[in-house]
């Protein structure tokens, strides 16, 4: 246009200037305004709300408030989209940023406080706030955990006669989800669409997500399914034309089964049944996460034989996304430990080979040694660890090790500390959780004793590897001090262990130690053999006087 001798003028420009900063380019944008000036090109409230936008959005808040200064130097009046883009700017404002402890920027210190500020000066200037401005400062506020501030700016909002949108809901719910009070989260929920607000699937989600937080567990399943109506009631324009398999149908499929989830958590069956109704009535799928909650409901309960109902439904389903997995015989596994079927236990883990492989979309904590394949045995460890049942669990780490599913290694490790000149032996628990940990090392130790007893070998020291753990937090062991506690508690006399210096995640078992503690088990096994010797004399005796008597 320039080279062509035509001078572009404001609406031009700011045509330029509006799509740069829906790209977010904010150099150009720049670049474009300084060129405003040197044509004559005096920018307007559009051009600065171009500019300021276009800072927001490539998270550049201090540039963006500069601007601001510019404008009103310049005596433009802001627009109320321009306070708006600003209290956006307020949720990512940049401390460390150049220019932002300058005369100009002082007041960005307090981001939140700032936001507020900016609404005041809204009203200062007759500029009225609309439902996006609130909105935006509601978002700010949730940001910086500022529950009663939004309360009080909600409650001008509706007193100014505007009606909260989704945003406004969704940002009321998260105020209260930062502070961890999911009480006041479902509350909010139910009063905010009172007040006329339509939820979207993110309010939706978060306040299910808030269900599973209450710490009334006789209302989580019920609070939860009642959403879920309410969710059925607001969208069933489209729940009637929901197609297989589509975005869509998913992503309601996953709110249904954050309700199912509550029901897994409390064992409520009754609202685990009635959501998995609903989803065939209003035709979102089920997936099998869906179905593996609802056993997991069963199993909180103790109902086995409803689990094994939902199980013979799913293992009969055409639909691929009902085919068992792991985590559906997990579920079931765990109703038969509850029931005390353990029998059955064993035939499910031979069941594990054939839905082993498929672990999608749920994610299981299993040792970085264990194939893929040994899972369920791993869950079932962990489920009779969590029962207490330390002799079955140990029994089907044994199974798994002799399957070399995971643990072998560790034997391995031992059987070749004995037979090649090593100075420790040592035990790697790397990647391991704690139960399948705490079972490799009372399997460990039995090995430990069958070595030395039919080897007759110099015992030697113990090095346990146990790293930080997989769930550690600031880098603190998780293993190491549960491991110590065990070989404390469950061993007699104690296994009293140390730490290598300068190592704290590898534990040192002595040569005292387990020479005093196969000292003991010997003791203990001869003291049984004679305890038994005794007894069967006595029958012999007994015989042979009853033998007498005819």
């Amino acid at each position: 246009m320039k080279k062509e001798g035509f001078h572009p003028d404001s609406y031009s420009y700011n045509g330029v200037l509006l799509a740069l900063s829906r790209a977010g380019d904010f150099e150009q944008t720049i670049k474009t305004l300084k060129e405003m000036a040197r044509y004559g090109v005096q920018p307007d409230v559009l051009s600065f709300l171009c500019a300021i936008d276009a800072a927001r959005r490539s998270r550049r808040a201090h540039l963006a408030f500069s601007l601001f200064h510019t404008m009103k130097k310049a005596k433009i009046k802001p627009s109320r989209q321009i306070f708006t883009s600003l209290i956006r700017c307020c949720a990512h404002i940049d401390k460390k940023a150049p220019g932002t402890h300058d005369t100009t920027q002082s007041f960005l210190a307090v981001p939140w406080k700032t936001a507020m500020l900016l609404l005041d000066e809204m009203k200062e200037l007759g500029v009225t706030p609309d439902v996006h401005t609130y909105a935006s400062l509601l978002s700010v506020l949730a940001t910086f955990s500022k529950s009663k501030e939004a309360q009080v700016i909600f409650q001008e909002m509706i007193h100014n006669g505007i009606a909260p949108n989704e945003y406004c809901l969704f940002n009321m719910m998260q105020v209260y989800a930062k502070i961890d009070d999911w009480e006041r989260c479902v509350e909010v929920f139910y009063h905010v669409t009172g007040l006329g607000a339509t939820a979207d699937e993110s309010c939706y989600k978060l306040v299910l997500n808030a269900c599973l937080k209450l710490s009334n567990t006789e209302v989580q399943a019920k609070t939860a399914f009642d959403v879920l109506q309410f969710f059925q009631r607001d969208n069933s324009s489209s729940m009637s034309n929901l197609k297989t398999g589509d975005g869509q149908n998913l992503r309601k499929t996953e709110l249904y089964n954050l309700g199912l989830k509550c029901c897994e958590q409390t064992g409520n069956i009754k609202a685990a049944k009635e959501i998995l109704q609903m989803m065939k009535r209003t035709g979102v799928e089920q997936d099998i996460i869906s179905l593996n909650r609802a056993i997991g409901a069963c199993q909180a309960s103790g109902a086995h034989k409803q689990a094994l109902d939902l199980l013979k439904e799913v293992q009969e389903s055409s639909d691929s996304l009902l085919r068992p997995n792991v985590f559906t015989y997990t579920a079931v596994m765990r109703v038969y430990i509850k029931a005390g079927l353990y029998s059955e236990v064993k035939k499910l883990l031979l069941l594990s080979q054939a839905a082993a492989k498929d672990t999608a979309d749920y994610p299981l904590t299993i040792t970085s040694k264990a194939e893929t394949k040994g899972m369920l045995h791993i869950a079932a460890i962990q489920a009779f660890h969590s029962a207490g049942m330390y002799e079955y669990a140990e029994t089907v780490f044994k199974d798994a090790s002799d399957l070399e599913l995971f643990g072998n290694e560790i034997l391995a490790s031992i059987e070749n500390s004995y037979s090649q000149d090593s100075p420790a032996v040592v035990i790697d628990l790397h990647g391991y959780v704690l139960p399948v940990a705490h079972m490799a090392i009372r399997r460990a130790m039995s090995e430990v004793l069958g070595v030395a007893q039919h080897c007759q070998q110099s015992v030697k020291p113990i090095e346990i590897i146990t790293g930080s753990g997989k769930h550690s937090i600031n880098n603190k062991p998780v293993l190491r001090p549960e491991i110590q506690n065990m070989l404390v508690e469950e061993f007699f006399p104690p296994i009293y262990t140390s730490t290598k210096p300068g190592n704290s995640g590898r534990i040192i078992i002595t040569t005292d130690s387990i020479l005093e503690w196969l000292s003991h088990t010997a003791e203990a096994k001869n003291n049984i053999m004679m305890g038994l010797k005794v007894v069967l004399e006595q029958q012999i005796e007994k015989k042979k006087g009853d033998g007498c008597s005819h």
